[in-house]
């Protein structure tokens, strides 16, 4: 026996949305019928039947296979039945909202998918003869809009983070859907934008904020700019300005802890290697190739043209301590390249002289430096006018019989 619809208030085609930080929108549909038998005799007419019903969504009116199969219990009262289409168990073979279901299909991924033009349900009513397949009743009926749902094409309002990445498909929202100054900052997460959400020239100049940017200029593939930056200051006076506050300022080399750097302490500037067996050089060259002039150790010891320095100070060549009224020339005499000025060495000194050329202790300046006017031998003996002192204090008056008086 042929079951028929009599009456089949039309189904509502709803958007199917859920709600982020609120209770999710139920993905059911409302549907309401009265059924009669082949010979128009409602079902359920004398008292309630239970009757297995169908439900079946498909893209044409006709024909074609089912993009949605389930069934359900249903109670038919005087004909009429209502039901809760989402609620149902799925049919082995097709598509459906549970097992035995193949593949695993919810309602609203079918009404929510833009792929179908139109929708269209089918239904089965069992007739109670288990012999006989249930034929659908036809025709089939074209899921519609009510009247106030179609005012949910026009969004008049959307609650604070009620739309999701997820909702959005690819390139669904475009510059000419969003009104000026939709989107700030404050509706943009930290990373989520990265570089391939970014078109090539996308962003220019014309669309940033200069007051808040400081732009730099490319040239090939350097940038600069004309102004001051600043670094912890936000009106920088010099070209690079690192505000006020003392410690570590700039790391040459390191990430953190001790670092080969430049920081600031209390009314001083400080130049720092990593660890005590690290050294501080001066020169000239690159860093690759670089002549040394100048050296301080991790351990305090400075090296003026000695790389290795063992005291300190170390000076390898020769000392001129220049003065407003006079000068001081130093240099080792026991050694053929002039190099240091250390105890324990025999040394001399060159003339105590006024630039006046009034000599004192060494005569005038010119030839009288190149005569040994002071010298102290490594035994302890000091000459005056002599480089060979015999005993503790030696003096040679300059006479042709070379006198010298000792004690």
């Amino acid at each position: 026996m042929k079951a028929k619809l009599s009456t089949l208030l039309p189904p509502l085609l709803a958007s199917l949305v859920l709600s982020a930080g609120a209770q999710s929108t139920p993905s059911l549909m409302s549907y309401q019928a009265r059924v009669t038998d082949a010979g128009g005799v409602l079902i359920g007419n004398s008292s309630p039947v239970n009757r297995t019903v169908g439900f079946r969504l498909y893209s044409a009116a006709t024909g074609g296979t089912a993009l949605y199969v389930e069934t359900q219990t249903v109670t038919i009262s005087g004909g009429e039945f209502s039901v809760l289409i989402g609620n149902g168990t799925g049919v082995t073979g097709t598509p459906g909202p549970s097992a035995p279901a193949s593949p695993i299909r919810k309602l609203d991924a079918v009404l929510n998918a833009t792929a179908y033009e139109a929708l269209y349900l089918g239904i089965t009513v069992d007739d109670g003869v288990e012999s006989t397949v249930d034929a659908e009743i036809s025709p089939r009926q074209q899921m519609v809009s009510g009247a106030f749902a179609l005012r949910a094409k026009v969004a008049e309002g959307v609650k604070n983070q009620s739309v999701t990445t997820d909702m959005l498909g690819l390139n669904s929202v475009t510059l000419n859907q969003l009104g000026t100054d939709a989107v700030n900052s404050g509706k943009i997460v930290d990373g989520s934008i990265v570089t391939s959400d970014i078109g090539n020239n996308a962003v220019t100049s014309a669309k940033l904020d200069s007051t808040t940017i400081g732009f730099w200029t490319p040239t090939g593939s350097n940038v600069y700019r004309n102004g001051n930056v600043g670094i912890g200051e936000s009106n920088p006076g010099f070209p690079l300005n690192f505000g006020t506050a003392n410690g570590d300022k700039i790391s040459l080399s390191g990430n953190s802890g001790n670092t080969y750097g430049l920081g600031v302490a209390t009314n001083a500037l400080q130049i720092h290697t990593g660890a005590s067996t690290g050294n501080i050089l001066f020169g000239y060259g690159s860093s690759a190739a670089m002549t040394e002039t100048m050296r301080i150790t991790g351990t305090g010891n400075v090296g003026i043209g000695s790389v290795n320095p063992q005291a300190k100070l170390d000076i390898l060549g020769a000392v001129t301590l220049n003065g407003t009224a006079g000068r001081n020339y130093f240099k080792d005499s026991g050694k053929s390249d002039g190099s240091g000025l250390r105890v324990g060495e025999a040394w001399s000194m060159y003339g105590v002289y006024a630039e006046t050329g009034t000599g004192v202790l060494g005569g005038a300046g010119g030839a009288s430096l190149q005569n040994n006017a002071l010298f102290v031998s490594t035994g302890g003996n000091v000459g005056i006018g002599t480089t060979s002192p015999g005993m503790r204090l030696s003096i040679a008056d300059g006479s042709a019989d070379g006198a010298r008086y000792g004690s």
